[in-house]
């Protein structure tokens, strides 16, 4: 029953990455089949979990699958059982991705043979023989081949994915094929995919140093001694906690800012958002030019970020002037493209986090969910479905920063 059970949560969980695929694109025919819909945002959801892979654009760029491809973007071609194809230069592998997906629960079907079809594919790349093969697989195979013959090594693994509940064991027949290819066949099956969804990261932790006029408290009643927390932040500071450095996470103090200028954003601190990194938005675009341009005016234009954490404790230093807040199980649930696209403006120059990310300021809201456990899963929602504030409104805010702070602090609340 629970092996049932896991297969009918990561339907609903591949029907939910379905929902979010189309706020990115629309398919050009409509698609009626639930099971459809459920077996696209599949593909999604274990691409995203493999190859970390967390904005949908990237996720798009490797998926192969013929039948994906004619539905949302009208491409027909033959995918060779090929579904995705991932080159990861970082690490100089090749990662190839047959999945099938079954419409309904099984327990005994067996995937030798899915593994088997896909070395077609191989073949090709032994051969060279691309002539009869078309558009987007070619691409694909040329540079798969480019690679293979260059001076550098390249693994190759081969995930053979089902939401079925069989592992099969590689017969002798899988292991010849792998011998002669060089290459790992993987297989990941029902039980390996639940671990997906209840496997979370390591808690973030982080520190900060305020001054005491850039932060205000919160409470729902004067008896609850859980505070939420709105405060002004420099951008510098939100690298410096946000990236997977955990020493850089914890230096309140740090001076050089430079040292940030080649930290990562850490991924981790996102598991709990509902949206992703949309690459040709707009609104990237103009994040990017006020940062190069008015730094000193993203705190205005800007919508501010939201985290929940698990505990927060503050307490005053330097003689009661500045403030130290420490933060537990820190988890960014909104404005993903603002948090990526600070991340990307620090990776562009070594000399943007000390110059524009360290004038720029930004609107924070930390709110405390220990005591709701379902409290977090309500401010997720809402921070990203609330409609955004029109230029006619806007006019009517004051000029004082103060007072944008608490409107737009008391907006949110209610």
């Amino acid at each position: 029953m629970t092996i049932n059970n896991n297969f009918k949560i990561i339907n609903q969980k591949s029907k939910k990455y379905y929902d979010l695929l189309l706020n990115e694109i629309t398919p050009k025919k409509e698609i009626k089949s639930e099971k459809d819909k459920e077996r696209f945002g599949f593909y999604f959801f274990v691409l995203e979990n493999i190859t970390w892979k967390k904005d949908f654009p990237d996720i798009l760029d490797i998926l192969t699958d013929s039948d994906f491809n004619s539905k949302f973007f009208g491409n027909n071609f033959e995918d060779l059982w090929i579904d995705a194809i991932n080159i990861d230069e970082d690490n100089n592998s090749i990662q190839l991705f047959n999945f099938k997906f079954r419409k309904s629960f099984t327990s005994w079907v067996s995937k030798i043979k899915e593994a088997i079809n896909s070395f077609k594919f191989l073949n090709i790349i032994e051969t060279e023989k691309l002539d009869w093969v078309k558009w987007r697989m070619k691409d694909e195979l040329e540079k798969i081949i480019f690679k293979l013959k260059s001076k550098d090594v390249w693994n190759i693994q081969l995930f053979v994915i089902s939401n079925e509940d069989f592992k099969f064991e590689k017969d002798e027949n899988i292991k010849i094929l792998e011998s002669i290819y060089g290459l790992e066949v993987i297989n990941i099956w029902l039980t390996e995919i639940s671990n997906f969804i209840s496997i979370r990261p390591e808690p973030i932790n982080a520190e900060i140093i305020l001054d005491k006029d850039a932060i205000m408290s919160f409470t729902e009643d004067s008896l609850s001694s859980s505070k939420s927390y709105i405060i002004r932040l420099s951008l510098a500071e939100i690298v410096r906690i946000t990236c997977n450095n955990k020493d850089f996470r914890n230096e309140y103090n740090l001076e050089d800012y430079s040292k940030l200028s080649t930290q990562k954003l850490d991924f981790s601190v996102l598991f709990d958002n509902v949206r992703w990194f949309v690459t040709k938005s707009k609104y990237n675009n103009n994040i990017t030019e006020t940062l190069k341009n008015e730094p000193n005016k993203f705190f205005i234009y800007n919508n501010g970020l939201t985290f929940i954490v698990s505990w927060i404790e503050t307490e005053f230093v330097s003689w009661n002037k500045k403030i130290k807040v420490k933060l537990e199980n820190l988890q960014v649930v909104n404005w993903w493209q603002t948090l990526r696209s600070i991340h990307i403006f620090n990776s562009l120059d070594i000399k943007n986090i000390e110059t524009n990310l360290s004038e720029a300021q930004i609107l924070l809201r930390i709110f405390n969910v220990s005591s709701d456990n379902n409290s977090d899963n309500k401010i997720a929602e809402y921070t990203n479905s609330q409609n955004a504030i029109s230029s006619i409104d806007l006019k009517s805010l004051g000029s004082s920063l103060n007072q944008l702070c608490i409107t737009y602090f008391l907006y949110i609340i209610y």
